[in-house]
């Protein structure tokens, strides 16, 4: 017996038809090309050669299902279909389907049905790997940034549990306005002697001389508290402490100040301190604007002010 060969076009043929397909003559083409706007069904091929194969590819915007042993189609040019592999995605799926002549089927060879959109309510279990999720999803072991304000309707506890009572508990400081030292938190600066001086004259304050010397920050505003104990005085004006830390007032400010003449001629009178608008310096004064007596190693100064930085 002679042999019978068959000629495949390498061509494609697009199909638009939408709805129910049977029997679809494909001309024998390798590609079919389903550019349909909505959902069609290929219920059926024109039968082919043994082994023949023919490509359905989604190119259009609506699905392409495959229907199983459709009888909307002849015997023989019917669909066999596994389980599962019924739908191409629109736009983006492929199938190759290759002729058996023993049971008069396309049967499916290959299949790759496409991404498709996922919709939320279709993840009912498992779970989803932080790198899937939407860059506004704040993750619990990362660093957030939040770019809108955000309203807690509950207690808050940063490093600790959340208050009882109130509103927020912290089990470390608050760094505002882009300090390295927390809100409210009193720091003691580095002994510099010359921090202490007089406007006219000197004071001499050694580091044993210094008792209490600190700050904090308060928002906008500084407070300075100091105890100097045994210093020296050589000075008709005022004494005066640098502003720790850098910093200069906005506002004229006045402070409480008590003195202590070590020789016996003053017990801890009540004076005021003041830091002008500006000023770098905070000048002590005695009541009255009266001199300082002079002494040695036997002066206390003590006081604090609070002004606006």
């Amino acid at each position: 017996m002679g042999k019978t060969y068959h000629y495949q076009p390498a061509g494609t043929i697009t199909v638009t038809t939408t709805g129910n397909i049977d029997d679809l003559d494909f001309q024998k083409c390798a590609v079919v090309l389903m550019n349909n706007a909505s959902t069609a069904t290929l219920r059926g091929l024109k039968a082919g050669y043994p082994g023949q194969r023919v490509s359905v590819v989604s190119v259009g915007a609506g699905a392409v299902v495959f229907a199983n042993n459709d009888s909307g189609s002849l015997a023989a040019n019917r669909l066999a279909i596994p389980p599962g592999a019924t739908t191409l995605t629109a736009g983006n799926g492929s199938a190759t389907f290759a002729y058996n002549e023993v049971a008069s089927r396309w049967r499916l060879v290959s299949y790759e049905p496409g991404t498709t959109s996922l919709n939320a309510s279709d993840l009912t279990s498992g779970t989803v790997a932080d790198a899937r999720l939407s860059a506004n999803v704040p993750l619990l072991n990362a660093a957030n940034v939040f770019s809108a304000n955000q309203r807690v309707n509950a207690g808050l506890g940063v490093n600790v549990a959340p208050p009882a009572t109130g509103n927020v508990a912290l089990s470390g400081g608050i760094f505002d306005y882009a300090r390295a030292v927390a809100l409210g938190s009193g720091v003691t600066p580095t002994y510099n002697a010359s921090d202490f001086s007089g406007t006219s004259g000197t004071w001499t304050v050694d580091s044993g001389d210094i008792a209490t010397f600190k700050y904090a920050y308060l928002g906008q505003f500084m407070v300075v508290l100091w105890g100097i104990d045994t210093s020296t005085i050589n000075a008709t004006g005022q004494l005066q402490i640098l502003v720790p830390d850098g910093k200069t007032a906005t506002a004229t400010s006045i402070g409480n100040s008590t003195y202590n003449d070590g020789g016996g001629a003053v017990s801890f009178e009540s004076g005021f301190a003041q830091i002008v608008n500006g000023g770098a310096f905070i000048q002590i004064f005695r009541p009255g604007l009266a001199a300082f007596i002079n002494g040695t190693n036997n002066q206390t100064v003590r006081g604090f002010i609070l002004f606006p930085i």
